[in-house]
């Protein structure tokens, strides 16, 4: 998975969810999604180094914690807008 496929894989998600969940268990998923991005290009964009870093902030040991509304809008702030191409 690409920077871009990324960017649109989780901008459809927040857009297709009326009401995303951030659980512990969803950013999971995500950051597991960004180890595939990683896997294939090496490197992330700004906006997923900084949701990169955002999670890992999140982690204690195997687990990772409930996400703050603050940054749940942040989530949403950088990834729900429309791309450009």
């Amino acid at each position: 998975m690409t920077n871009s496929e990324f960017r649109h894989w989780l901008a459809g998600y927040l857009e297709l969810s009326l009401l995303p969940e951030f659980t512990p268990k969803t950013l999971w998923i995500i950051k597991n999604h960004l180890n595939l991005v990683f896997a294939v290009e090496s490197h992330f964009d700004a906006d997923l180094q900084w949701l990169d870093q955002a999670i890992l902030a999140l982690k204690n040991g195997r687990e990772i914690k409930l996400p703050s509304e603050e940054l749940i809008n942040a989530i949403k702030h950088r990834f729900n807008a429309p791309i450009a191409k």
